[in-house]
């Protein structure tokens, strides 16, 4: 009888303990990675020929999916466009209209963002270099490149003298661990 008892009790916590763990996963992918706006993620990164789970990463390091965020240096939304460069963006893509206000909107952000990305990885024709120019702009790492310090190949960086870069670098490669996945498994589920 005692064992019985025993076992059930086991049972139940071991149940229990499976529970719990479970759903501290999902809160943890939940709030971790986050995933938003994938329609216009796909619809961006089919246009322009990039990975969605690429640009949902870069989505993540950038913003963390807040539309409204705006960083020290003047960012704006999910995928920190300097105001300079979107108006670069924007006259590429013949936006005659465009003003600043619009990077707080996700179809234009994500758009913008992808195009950018999306130029500078047929520029260097990398990603780890397109990603580099994202983040620290394309003047410095064109330097980098040049440097046996930082591109053992003059065409990928696999470092910088940029602690924040090379930490950016860590989180996208990361990002796109968990997004390679999740990216394409929601993608089917909402496009079914």
């Amino acid at each position: 009888m005692k064992n019985t008892k025993f076992s059930r009790f086991l049972f139940y916590l071991f149940s229990a303990l499976m529970a719990f763990s479970i759903c501290a996963i999902y809160i943890y992918d939940a709030k971790f990675y986050p995933i938003a706006y994938i329609k216009q993620i796909e619809k961006y990164s089919t246009e322009y020929g990039a990975d969605g789970a690429l640009i949902t990463s870069i989505i993540n390091a950038e913003s963390g999916f807040n539309r409204y965020c705006v960083s020290s240096s003047g960012a704006l939304g999910l995928m920190q466009m300097l105001p300079r460069t979107a108006e670069w963006v924007a006259n590429q893509l013949n936006v005659i209209t465009f003003n600043t206000e619009m990077l707080y909107n996700a179809d234009t952000n994500i758009k913008f963002g992808t195009f950018y990305f999306m130029y500078l990885y047929n520029k260097f024709n990398s990603v780890s270099t397109a990603l580099a120019c994202y983040n620290a702009g394309e003047g410095l790492v064109a330097n980098w490149l040049d440097s046996d310090l930082y591109s053992s190949d003059g065409v990928n960086i696999k470092t910088t003298p940029y602690p924040a870069t090379n930490a950016y670098l860590e989180k996208i490669e990361k990002n796109f661990n968990v997004y390679k996945t999740k990216y394409y498994r929601i993608l089917t589920r909402i496009m079914n």
